[in-house]
């Protein structure tokens, strides 16, 4: 106990025998690092907060393009069941129309006969 007293009655004394500019100068150094460190802290939380504003604008911004996509998804459903629809109106149609180009060949091929027949009764006649 003796020793940890006598290293400690140095200490102070070499503490008291240091120059007292060189104990200033030590003091204005220990204070500009105190302020520098609350400014760094001050950075460190504006960091933060703009951090967590940056993720907060990218939660909002994924929202928005899921809200976009649903939208996109559900147009392209609409448009996809109407296109259906469409191409199922458009069958009978199609059939439609090849039936009557069918009943016009035969049409066509009648009225080929019933010209040619009227050749036929002109040359007998004249």
């Amino acid at each position: 106990i003796k020793h940890k007293d006598d290293r400690i009655s140095n200490l102070i004394e070499k503490y008291q025998q240091i120059d007292p500019d060189v104990h200033a100068k030590l003091q204005q150094d220990y204070n500009a690092n105190l302020i520098k460190l609350d400014e760094l802290n001050a950075q460190i939380e504006q960091i933060k907060k703009e951090k967590s504003d940056a993720i907060q604008n990218c939660k909002r911004a994924k929202k928005a393009i899921q809200r976009k996509d649903q939208i996109h998804k559900t147009s392209l459903e609409a448009k996809s069941e109407e296109i259906k629809q469409l191409q199922d109106q458009l069958k009978p149609l199609q059939d439609q129309l090849k039936s009557l180009q069918e009943q016009h060949k035969q049409v066509q091929e009648q009225l080929k006969r019933a010209q040619d027949q009227l050749k036929e009764k002109e040359e007998e006649f004249n």
